[in-house]
């Protein structure tokens, strides 16, 4: 069965669409060719989230963004802060897409989601495919609302590697990017998945070694996430609400 979810649509859309987008993203916008996608960040000047999206780009100077439902209009406001003596107009929308069938049987990564080019764009949801989708995501460690929070930086969310292009020109949120990437990495918090054995709820605490390590951001089944303290040696065993967990790597 498909896992079918809906995504907010931003487009942007002019002779300078791929100019501005290539200021604003963390993607190598303009090296995609038409019909090409790619993940990427789009942050605030500080360097922290922001959001994760897809760039897509439609046409000669279309580009498509699509993000988590619920968060099209903080992005148009986003880039219409600096939208200034541009020749790019914004525009709003939202589609469904098919997130890969076989994701939640085989825990395969989720960073190819739709592709490499067109979005697999279904035409509806259908019951039960929201769920579907929820436990691919959180199976495979992808990010999501719940992780996707302010005061989050990027070499958190485990996604630098895919989403952050560092040969291309500078962009809004560079240089605290760069200077984490430079340090080897070293965020005080990763997100992991995280095994349940008992169902809990989002806001449980993980502990490990009797310790604090951290707070369950989504959970889907016996599977959650949750970003752990750098300390942690992953895969670790935990506890949450004193029942048995595992600490294991995310997928992406």
């Amino acid at each position: 069965m498909s896992a079918i979810r809906r995504r907010d649509v931003v487009d942007v859309i002019g002779p300078d669409a791929g100019k501005y987008l290539q200021g604003q993203l963390s993607q190598d916008v303009l090296g995609l060719a038409v019909g090409d996608s790619a993940w990427s960040f789009l942050l605030e000047p500080s360097g922290k989230l922001g959001f994760v999206l897809r760039v897509q780009h439609l046409e000669a100077d279309t580009f498509r963004l699509d993000i988590e439902p619920g968060q099209g209009d903080a992005v148009e406001a986003r880039l219409r802060r600096f939208l200034i003596r541009t020749k790019a107009t914004l525009t709003r929308d939202s589609l469904f897409v098919d997130v890969a069938p076989d994701a939640a049987a085989t825990g395969r990564s989720l960073a190819g989601w739709w592709g490499q080019g067109a979005h697999l764009v279904a035409e509806s949801a259908h019951e039960g495919s929201e769920t579907d989708a929820e436990l691919a995501r959180v199976g495979a460690g992808w990010p999501g609302i719940g992780e996707l929070t302010e005061g989050i930086i990027p070499a958190e969310t485990g996604l630098v590697e895919l989403a952050a292009n560092f040969k291309k020109g500078c962009y809004t949120g560079q240089e605290l990017v760069a200077r984490v990437d430079s340090r080897g990495n070293h965020a005080p918090h990763h997100l992991e998945r995280i095994v349940l054995t008992a169902p809990a709820a989002v806001g449980s605490t993980v502990t490990v070694g009797g310790a604090d390590a951290g707070i369950l951001t989504s959970v889907a089944g016996l599977q959650a996430l949750a970003y752990i303290r750098r300390s942690v040696d992953v895969p670790a065993d935990a506890v949450v609400d004193g029942h048995p967990a595992q600490v294991v790597p995310q997928r992406v």
